[in-house]
C-alpha cells in the first residue's frame, strides 16, 4: 500500500496559491460589502494592514487567532469584539470554500492538468489519499479513469478500493450547525454550486450525497436543508494549532484521523508532495510522526519520499517526522510521478 500525502504544493502547478499568497486569492471572489467585517478585523489583529496595499498576512495566523480569542472566554475578552471576530471568522471561511470551488473547476481548462491525470492513472486499490486541501483536483482526476472513479471511498480503507481522506474538510462538505456529526460530502465528482446569492447556496445533485453518520434522511428533507441557507454551513477546518477538539468532537473527523493513522502505521512507502509541514498545524505533524514512527518499514531509506522545490522541507521533516527521508528537489510536474 502506497500513501499519498498532498499539501498546498501538490496543487500549485496548476495556479492554486500557497499559503502564503491564500488571503489575497479569497478575498478576490468576495463581493465589496463582504470585504468591510474582514477588513475591520484586519486592522484590529494587524495595525500594519492596509486595504488599498493589498498586504494581506498569512490566513492560517488570521485563522489561528479567531480560534485562540475562544481560550480568552473565560477571562474577560470583550464580548462585542469577541461576537465582531466571530463574524468575521465564519465570512472568511465561507470565502475560502467559495474560491476552492470554483478554482477547482477553472484549472481544467489548463494544459498542466494532463499531469495530474497521468498521475491519477497510476494510483492503485489499495493506495490511500490523505489530503490536507480544500480542492477537487485529486477527486476529479481520478474520476476521470472510469476504471478508478468506481473504487473511490471518503470514510473506509480496503484493498479494493482507493481511499481519499480529506483531513481539513473539504470545499463542497456541509454540515448542519445544529447537528455537527450530520456531515453532507458531494460524491467522487465535485456538484457545481451557486455562489452567486449570498451567503451561498449549494445546489447540489440529491444522488451525489451522503450522510455519514447514525440516521438517514429521505431525499425531500435532504434537499428541503440543503435549499436552507440557515440550516446549512460550509464544513472545513482550518490549518491551526487549535483544530484538535473540533476533531476530536465530530464522528467524521474523529474517524477519517483515525483511518489516516492506521494507514500510516501499516503503509509500505509514503509519498508527500507540496506538504510543507507548516508550524501551525500542530496536529498533522503528530499525526505524522507517530504513523511513520510506528511503522516497521521506517527502517528503510526510501520509506518516506518528499517532493518539493524547496530545499528546506528536507530539514523540517528530518527534524519533525523522520531522519530518513528520500527528498526530491523538483516541482510536482517535474518528477517522476507523472511519467
Amino acid at each position: 500500500m502506497t500513501i499519498y500525502i498532498l499539501g498546498a504544493g501538490f496543487s500549485s502547478d496548476l495556479g492554486l496559491p500557497l499559503t502564503p499568497d491564500l488571503f489575497d486569492r479569497v478575498v478576490s471572489v468576495a463581493k465589496s460589502h463582504e470585504l468591510y467585517p474582514i477588513h475591520d478585523s484586519l486592522y484590529l489583529i494587524y495595525p500594519f494592514f492596509k486595504r488599498e496595499f493589498r498586504n494581506y498576512p498569512n490566513i492560517e495566523d488570521v485563522l489561528s487567532f479567531y480560534q485562540m480569542r475562544v481560550e480568552w472566554d473565560e477571562i474577560g475578552l470583550d464580548r462585542g469584539k469577541r461576537q465582531f471576530h466571530e463574524r468575521s471568522e465564519k465570512l472568511l471561511r465561507q470565502l475560502l470554500v467559495r474560491y476552492f470551488l470554483k478554482a477547482s473547476f477553472d484549472v481544467l481548462k489548463k494544459e498542466e492538468i494532463a499531469y495530474y491525470l497521468e498521475f491519477a492513472r497510476k494510483v492503485k486499490p489499495g493506495d490511500v489519499i490523505i489530503t490536507f486541501n480544500y480542492d477537487y483536483i485529486i477527486d476529479i482526476c481520478l474520476s476521470a479513469w472510469p476504471s478508478l472513479k468506481a473504487l473511490i471511498t471518503y470514510t473506509e480503507r480496503s484493498p479494493d478500493k482507493i481511499s481519499i481522506f480529506k483531513l481539513h474538510g473539504s470545499a463542497g462538505w456541509l454540515s448542519h450547525p445544529l447537528k455537527v456529526n450530520d456531515i453532507m460530502i458531494t460524491k467522487t465528482t465535485p456538484i457545481w454550486p451557486r455562489i452567486a446569492s449570498d451567503p451561498p447556496i449549494y445546489d447540489l445533485d440529491p444522488s451525489g450525497i451522503d450522510i455519514l453518520v447514525n440516521q438517514k434522511y429521505d431525499i425531500g428533507d435532504l434537499m428541503q436543508q440543503i435549499q436552507s441557507t440557515e440550516n446549512l454551513e460550509s464544513f472545513v477546518i482550518a490549518p491551526t494549532a487549535f483544530k484538535s477538539p473540533r476533531v476530536a468532537g465530530n464522528v467524521l473527523f474523529k474517524k477519517l484521523w483515525g483511518l489516516a493513522l492506521d494507514s500510516l502505521k501499516e503503509a509500505n512507502n509514503i509519498v508527500v508532495i507540496g506538504y510543507s509541514l507548516p508550524i501551525t498545524d500542530l496536529g498533522s505533524r503528530i499525526l505524522l510522526r507517530e504513523g511513520v514512527n510506528q511503522n516497521p518499514n521506517n527502517q528503510d531509506s526510501q520509506f518516506v519520499t518528499v517532493y518539493d522545490p524547496n530545499i528546506q522541507i528536507k530539514n523540517i521533516y528530518e527534524r519533525h517526522i523522520t531522519e530518513k527521508v528520500a527528498f526530491k528537489s523538483t516541482r510536482f510536474i517535474y518528477s517522476e510521478l507523472v511519467k
